[in-house]
């Protein structure tokens, strides 16, 4: 054990080496320093294990050696010999620090010793309750950013699942507006054949149930924004083959249909959403939809694939977005105020000929019937669309 003993007095010098000599089963190195000046110095130099101190030294007298003793020792234990018995002064300096006070007069080598002992291991175990500390506030501060960071979480999962649930409500009611229309002239969408129905509210009807369907679609593929993932799924799976029957009665095939020349065959409820698997990432797309509902289902889609989407509000506002930015393909609904997409496409055309361009639109099904495919557009998707059909659309488009 290193031992610096700062003590002016030779024969007090020699009395704790005669001591420390009688020990057993411990081993002492001894460095002296006869004044305060010097002992500082070599702490700053060197470690010990203990520093005994004599608090009457030639250039400092009385606590005020302890003290800068005390400030210059950092963790190492001192222990105070004193010619002085006294206790006033003994009680100071434990209070402040002091691991032990001797008086010179009244101490034997087994005080000395034991002194020595219970300081080096009391000294060692406040290193460990404070190392133990640091670690115990180190790991609460984890896990407090932790905690913050999962409330973040949580706050940013009820925030999502209002806002599905709120467009979803929106959802209804623009499909309850669409069905109130069509009742009076059809005498009941059940009775009435897809032909017998005005074209305009068919895409008002397909337009409506897009949003239903792709929020469905959305939540299937990520069941853990509800809290009950299995209930949530069994409901929306309900929610999904509704909007699918809904789009039959017009006499159009269910988007699951193999026969609908519109659609791909989507994936079985029973089939994880996520097998379906984007082979066209992180493209440039200009999405031009002016039905807010949609614009949101898109996004949701196109972002999770990890595409960099830049959306317009109709035909002018997609062309002015074009004219400003650089893209890979276009998606674009068709019937939108100022111009249609139709009209978007050939603009687009005869800016960048080689542009690919989607055309999104409720009148689907009519234009497959009629073979119409207008000019500008290299491929035509029905609505209302699955994630699977959005996919194959880029797919077959950017490659």
């Amino acid at each position: 054990m290193k031992l610096l003993l700062i003590e002016d007095n030779l024969s007090h010098k020699a009395m704790m080496e005669e001591m420390l000599a009688k020990a057993r089963g411990l081993s002492f190195t001894l460095t002296h320093a006869n004044t305060l000046g010097k002992g500082l110095d070599i702490l700053r130099t060197a470690n010990f294990d203990i520093v005994l101190l004599d608090l009457e030294l030639p250039d400092s007298t009385g606590f005020d050696t302890f003290a800068k003793a005390f400030a210059a020792a950092g963790p190492t234990p001192i222990i105070v010999l004193s010619g002085v018995d006294d206790e006033e002064l003994a009680v100071e300096t434990v209070k402040v620090g002091a691991q032990d006070y001797l008086v010179k007069s009244q101490i034997n080598h087994h005080w000395l010793i034991r002194s020595i002992r219970y300081a080096f291991e009391r000294a060692h175990v406040e290193q460990e309750l404070k190392a133990t500390q640091i670690e115990l506030e180190r790991r609460v501060g984890e896990r407090t950013v932790s905690l913050r960071e999962a409330n973040e979480r949580l706050k940013k999962e009820i925030i999502d699942r209002e806002r599905v649930e709120t467009l979803l409500k929106d959802s209804n009611r623009q499909l309850a507006g669409a069905l109130e229309k069509m009742r009076p002239r059809s005498g009941g969408i059940g009775a009435a054949s897809a032909s017998a129905i005005d074209p305009q509210f068919i895409h008002d009807l397909r337009n409506a149930l897009t949003p239903v369907m792709g929020f469905t679609d959305f939540l299937l593929m990520s069941p853990d924004h509800l809290d009950d993932s299995k209930t949530a799924r069994r409901y929306l799976e309900k929610i999904q083959t509704a909007a699918r029957e809904a789009v039959s009665l017009l006499g159009k095939k269910s988007p699951a249909s193999e026969t609908d020349p519109t659609h791909e065959q989507p994936p079985s409820n029973e089939q994880s959403m996520d097998s379906i698997q984007p082979k066209a990432k992180g493209s440039r797309l200009l999405v031009v939809e002016d039905d807010h509902l949609v614009r949101d289902i898109i996004g949701i889609y196109l972002r999770e694939d990890g595409h960099q989407v830049t959306f317009a509000e109709d035909g002018l506002d997609g062309l002015d977005k074009f004219k400003d930015g650089t893209f890979d393909a276009v998606l674009t609904d068709r019937s939108m105020p100022g111009i249609n997409g139709d009209q978007l496409a050939q603009e687009i055309k005869a800016i960048a000929p080689e542009m690919k361009i989607v055309l999104l639109t409720g009148y689907g099904e009519m234009m497959a019937a009629a073979n119409e495919r207008p000019a500008g557009i290299d491929l035509v998707v029905g609505k209302p669309f699955s994630v699977h059909d959005l996919r194959k659309a880029i797919q077959s488009v950017v490659g």
